[in-house]
């Protein structure tokens, strides 16, 4: 079974690396979906 992630550098994910709060991005992935975000839990469920 193949899974897609896709992250865009959208502003929201590039101020949390610029702040090195990285482990803030899956909570980002979850509420972009409206830019094209998607993680792989959508694309297996």
């Amino acid at each position: 079974m193949a899974a897609l992630e896709i992250m865009l550098g959208t502003p929201a994910i590039a101020n949390l690396i610029r702040e090195a709060k990285t482990f803030q991005i899956p909570s980002i992935i979850q509420t972009a979906k409206k830019d094209g975000i998607a993680d792989a839990s959508e694309d297996v469920s």
